[in-house]
């Protein structure tokens, strides 16, 4: 696969070299990277953008330098110089190349400087983030101010980078103005010696593992400010260490369970939260109901995943992201958007959760009826739902996402409309116990593992309207017939 830079003319060499990147299934970050890249040939930044960021996330180096010019830039998304920064100097982690280091450096000079011993780098809009400086490693103390004049212009310091100053183990105290929006990634990662921190009342956002592992630090002070909150963001401190086992909320965010949580839980979110930080209750067995109050309006990645006793959730009208995985591998039986939500819907009482411009199907059940408006069956809707037999399928639909129906274990049979004509990747991989299935001849693609490990599958006939069969798309004991 041949990739590009956005800026560049020709190709950069790329060393892939191990580091710290949220999990993401590796055929999904290649997935991801290959559709980006094709969208980005063909200048569709909007498009391209999303699929660039997952692959980024999920560690690849080329994808997190492309990321970086697509914020420097402002193509697909907003121009925006310290994201821009933070994901070059991700990507120069992983080993790439040059070009990289010569667009961070080139931002650096023009756009940075360093006074009282604090680099800043001025921001799109004459702002300021506190970046990172190897200097950084012998401070015992920080004290950012909120406006700083350099060469006659006064500039406000709205927040702190990523990785500012991660790794200042001899820092004991910093003190964060009441200007500081944003806490990035990493910003306090591993400052062992810090033991106190006053996050001010105008912090909205502390990014992940922004206190990860400062083991000393004990005393936390926090406003109902902060509405959004990343995975590890206060994991291995002491402060974090010595709470009771319950919920734990930082500002207005429901963060995470803490410690062991008692069989049959119940958990109603205390009003005002304004979002459930992802991985809350990550594997959170014991969780058998939740109610989700209308104040909610993001529940995160990973939120409820693998809740194996969560059977019914409602979700209010409040709520307008739901992130990725946020309710995979549960065992629902009863899904319900409230009426009045004006980004999804369970329209004519389907047991599933649907983005309604899109009209797609996100997030099913086993007994979820599929309406005929639907057009799309979203990525992993109905990943590892193992009490699914069986599955009617509309003919308003044209695409079976990515793993929609993946580890269904017990779905026996499916039938594919003549509306259909893509099979996503890993569609129905692992569904041993799928012994028949019928491709309509409107089908033109069917992707990598589809059918993969539906050892139940003994032969399938493929009608020529099929121009593309992916790698593995069949178990190696099916026998392919060709119309």
């Amino acid at each position: 696969m041949k990739r590009f830079f956005i800026t560049l003319a020709v190709a950069i060499s790329i060393v892939i070299a191990p580091t710290t990147a949220i999990a993401i299934n590796a055929n999904d970050v290649e997935y991801f990277a290959e559709q980006g890249f094709k969208l980005i040939k063909e200048k569709n930044y909007d498009a391209a953008f999303p699929l660039i960021i997952k692959a980024a996330e999920g560690g690849d180096c080329e994808s997190q330098g492309t990321v970086g010019t697509m914020y420097y830039e402002g193509k697909g998304t907003g121009i925006n110089y310290a994201k821009a920064l933070s994901w070059w100097e991700r990507a120069i982690k992983r080993g790439c190349g040059t070009m990289v280091k010569q667009y961070r450096d080139n931002l650096l000079r023009t756009r940075s400087f360093t006074l009282d011993g604090i680099k800043y780098l001025v921001n799109q809009d004459n702002t300021l983030t506190v970046i990172s400086n190897d200097s950084y490693k012998s401070l015992k103390t920080v004290s950012i101010p909120k406006n700083v004049t350099y060469k006659d212009q006064v500039y406000t310091v709205i927040s702190i980078g990523d990785n500012a100053f991660e790794g200042c183990s001899d820092l004991t105290s910093v003190i964060i103005p009441n200007s500081v929006t944003s806490i990035g990634r990493y910003a306090f990662d591993g400052c062992s010696g810090l033991t106190f921190v006053t996050i001010p009342n105008s912090v909205t956002s502390i990014g992940y593992s922004a206190f990860y592992q400062c083991k000393g630090l004990t005393n936390v002070t926090i406003s109902n400010s902060v509405t959004s909150v990343g995975e590890w963001a206060f994991y291995e401190t002491a402060w974090y260490s010595s709470l009771p086992d319950s919920l734990v909320y930082i500002g207005l965010v429901a963060y995470q369970y803490r410690g062991k949580m008692p069989s049959g839980t119940n958990i109603s979110i205390k009003d005002g939260t304004k979002e459930i930080a992802g991985s809350a209750f990550q594997s959170r067995s014991d969780l058998t109901s939740v109610t989700i109050p209308n104040s909610v309006t993001t529940i995160g990645e990973d939120a409820f995943y693998h809740c194996d006793g969560l059977t019914n959730i409602t979700i209010p009208n409040s709520v307008t992201s739901i992130c990725d995985h946020a309710f995979e591998c549960c065992d629902l039986m009863s899904i319900n958007v409230e009426s009045g939500n004006v980004k999804y819907d369970s329209r004519n009482n389907c047991n599933a959760i649907i983005e309604t411009a899109s009209n797609t199907l996100i997030t099913g059940c086993k007994k979820t009826i599929i309406p005929n408006t639907v057009t799309s069956i979203g990525d992993r809707a109905f990943l590892s739902c193992s009490g699914m037999t069986s599955v009617a399928i509309p003919n308003s639909v044209t695409l079976i996402g990515r793993y929609a129906f993946c580890n269904c274990s017990n779905l026996t049979s499916v039938n594919i409309p003549n509306s259909v004509t893509s099979i996503g990747d890993g569609a129905f991989e692992r569904c041993k116990s799928l012994t028949s299935v019928t491709i309509p001849n409107s089908v033109t693609s069917i992707g990598d593992r589809a059918f993969y490990q539906c050892s139940g599958l003994t032969s399938v006939t493929i009608p020529n309207s099929v121009r593309s069969i992916g790698k593995d798309a069949f178990p190696p004991n099916c026998k392919i017939i060709r119309e």
